[in-house]
């Protein structure tokens, strides 16, 4: 990805069904909201890992990728404090997380979509007793 550094106004980027292997080059897209990296062949999520740089970033597709490292998942998008809507389905490390969607939610406090799924406050409040208690306090 060349030439991306100057559109420090971008605030949509659309890179799906590129192939890509790695994201890097948009620390300078400032202004950037949404990024669409879905239908890649993206295989460790530390590939993306400068997507963690995009200050405005709220929403975030990496759907049908190859992402395999299923313990890297929930700590790499616990860092994402920002993210609203975040697509991970069609990667094999989705299915390998325990309790994927409770962690993700408790990770992200401002999370509101997860994988075309809304967050509701009722699941919200599910999620942050499971990781105080468990099963239990949920």
């Amino acid at each position: 990805m060349e030439g991306l550094e100057e559109l420090t106004n971008l605030i949509t980027l659309n890179l799906s069904h590129n192939r890509l292997k790695k994201i890097e080059g948009v620390s300078t897209l400032t202004q950037l909201k949404n990024l669409d990296v879905s239908h890649n062949i993206i295989q460790d999520i530390e590939m993306v890992s400068e997507v963690k740089t995009l200050p405005s970033l709220t929403s975030l597709d990496l759907s049908h990728n190859y992402i395999e490292d299923a313990e890297k998942i929930i700590p790499f998008f616990s860092e994402m404090k920002e993210l609203i809507c975040l697509y991970l389905k069609g990667n094999p490390s989705v299915r390998k997380v325990r309790q994927y969607r409770k962690m993700l939610a408790v990770g992200m406090s401002k999370l509101a979509y997860l994988d075309d799924r809304p967050i509701f406050e009722i699941e919200r409040i599910g999620c942050d007793a499971f990781a105080i208690g468990g099963a239990e306090a949920e």
